[in-house]
């Protein structure tokens, strides 16, 4: 949950009016577009403290139920939330899991790893780790 904060798949997403209405006192009209930045809401210190820093512990005695609905939103939400949210975290927590039963992964000195935003959040140009045996 801490990596999907720090860095969601879809750091920013994009819905259509379906008839005019006010967001946060702003109009949008009938077919404008709002953008709901996932990159910045989740990094806002009024739901996160220290917003920036890599705190796995955060979500432990089910800190999920103290924020409000939407301040985590790394697969959207709602009906347009992404059908394969239950799939790819399940996915990730299997295969990280079979990595690092065999291996130690050690960041290759000199590394920089820069997100860019794609069509999805990626690291630019890659991520480069030595494995050792364990």
């Amino acid at each position: 949950m801490e990596s999907m904060r720090l860095y969601p798949p879809a750091y920013g997403i994009g819905r259509e009016a379906a008839r005019s209405t006010e967001v946060a006192g702003h109009p949008v009209p009938a077919g404008g577009i709002v953008i709901m930045p996932t990159w910045v809401v989740q990094r806002d210190a009024r739901w996160f403290d220290e917003p920036e820093a890599f705190r796995p512990e955060r979500w432990a005695h089910d800190a999920m139920r103290r924020l409000p609905r939407f301040a985590y939103f790394p697969f959207g939400g709602g009906p347009r939330q992404c059908i394969g949210n239950t799939f790819a975290t399940m996915e990730a927590t299997l295969v990280l899991a079979a990595i690092a039963r065999r291996f130690r992964l050690a960041l290759m000195p000199g590394q920089r790893v820069t997100p860019t935003p794609y069509v999805t959040l990626r690291p630019e140009p890659g991520i480069r780790v030595r494995l050792e045996g364990r």
